[in-house]
């Protein structure tokens, strides 16, 4: 097998109960890393103690202020001496084969700057779910073309070469959510991807998961949105990057009508309709954000007294 060097990066930020079930997952792959780097994001509960106890030089273990995980894996792509850089969050888990099954698909491809496989999603009950979807593998303008809506590569299933992630920039600081997201639409443009169409990896949909924070989410997605539409390629996908504003904007709209930010949420959706016009929904929330204020509340006690006595069917 090809001769490949990987550095793994581990950001994680008071995980100390699950980071070594990561690093673990890491240590048990069949084609071995080159290095494991894991960035503490400043936890404040035991993980120093936890890391430097159990795993001594088996890993490089850093530390910085608490910045964010985008801050934390770009220092380790800039610490890492590998070819290749491989992600995996402290709460996620590799099957033992991800690493041996990528540079395998990887053999015999030398344009090929990224390589993905499949995550299937572990809820707090135990609930596998997902994928719903296998893509199938696609060619630099098609791999863009497909994630404009939205980002179905999660970071633990992607492993890319760190010379193009110097050329392309890295994880932008200044979005907390949507920064892969980001950062896969900027690589496609100018790099080859390899699909594995297989499941090699394990994530844990957690309760306190930043994503699950709707209105944080909505304006980060919309930061991230703002720069991939000026992306090379978004020219050329035209219509559905004008449905995909059409989303965002709507999304940002919402959250601003729940937070009574009435005049804000009439832009948005405004916004939301003039990029694409078709979404009945989006028309839908317009309307809602102009009736009088007592008439929109008496309308969600309604729909909530609905939601009751549908769930417990009364």
């Amino acid at each position: 097998m090809s001769n490949f060097t990987i550095s793994a990066i581990i950001p994680t930020y008071n995980r100390a109960h699950l980071v070594c079930d990561a690093i673990d997952s890491v240590l048990a792959q069949t084609y071995p890393c080159h290095e494991i780097i894991v960035v503490d994001d400043g936890s404040t509960d035991n993980t120093h103690n936890v890391l430097s106890g159990k795993y001594g030089d088996k890993i490089i273990s850093l530390r910085q202020d608490n910045r964010g995980v985008s801050a934390a894996r770009n220092l380790g792509i800039a610490t890492a001496t590998g070819e290749w850089i491989a992600f995996l969050d402290s709460d996620d888990l590799w099957l033992t084969q991800k690493l041996e099954k990528q540079v395998a698909a990887l053999h015999g491809k030398p344009d090929a700057a990224m390589c993905y496989c499949y995550a299937v999603g572990e809820r707090d009950n135990g609930v596998l779910v997902g994928p719903d979807v296998i893509y199938g593998n696609k060619n630099r303008p098609e791999l863009f073309g497909s994630l404009i809506s939205g980002d179905w590569i999660n970071t633990p299933a992607m492993m890319v070469k760190k010379d193009a992630l110097n050329y392309c920039g890295c994880f932008n600081e200044n979005i907390r959510i949507g920064e892969d997201w980001v950062l896969w639409m900027t690589l496609s443009c100018y790099y080859d991807a390899v699909e594995i169409d297989d499941v090699l990896v394990r994530t844990r949909q957690l309760g306190d998961n930043i994503s699950h924070h709707t209105a944080l989410a909505a304006h980060n997605y919309l930061k991230a949105f703002t720069i991939i539409k000026n992306l090379p390629l978004a020219r050329e996908f035209h219509g559905a990057i004008q449905k995909k504003a059409g989303g965002v904007y709507r999304e940002v709209g919402i959250c601003s009508l729940n937070d009574q930010k009435r005049l804000l949420s009439i832009y948005w959706l405004t916004r939301s309709i003039l990029n694409y016009p078709k979404s009945l929904f989006s028309w839908r929330c317009l309307f809602q954000a102009f009736l009088p204020e007592y008439i929109f509340h008496r309308l969600g006690s309604v729909k909530r007294r609905f939601t009751r006595r549908k769930q417990y069917n009364i």
